[in-house]
């Protein structure tokens, strides 16, 4: 089980350990941190990086987000509100 601080205070498993900024997140876990819907996600994916795991000629595969990529996001929308 993760337990989902926010978006600057990164991940942790099982409460030991940091997770590695490589670590892919799922839909649902980007979700969860940036506190908006999965269809959010979907529709930003390519600004935070996401990349299709598996699937063949016709699926899609599962969609993955590296957590560096994410937090990127997060410090651009933040940056863009404070400006306007």
């Amino acid at each position: 089980m993760r337990d989902h601080k926010g978006p600057g205070d990164g991940i942790q498993s099982d409460g030991e350990q940091t997770l590695a900024a490589t670590e892919l997140m799922t839909v649902a876990e980007v979700a969860a941190i940036l506190n908006m819907s999965a269809r959010y996600v979907r529709d930003h994916a390519r600004e935070m990086g996401g990349i299709r795991i598996g699937g063949g000629r016709r699926r899609a595969g599962r969609l993955r987000f590296p957590l560096e990529r994410v937090r990127q996001f997060v410090d651009r929308r933040s940056m863009q509100s404070t400006t306007l």
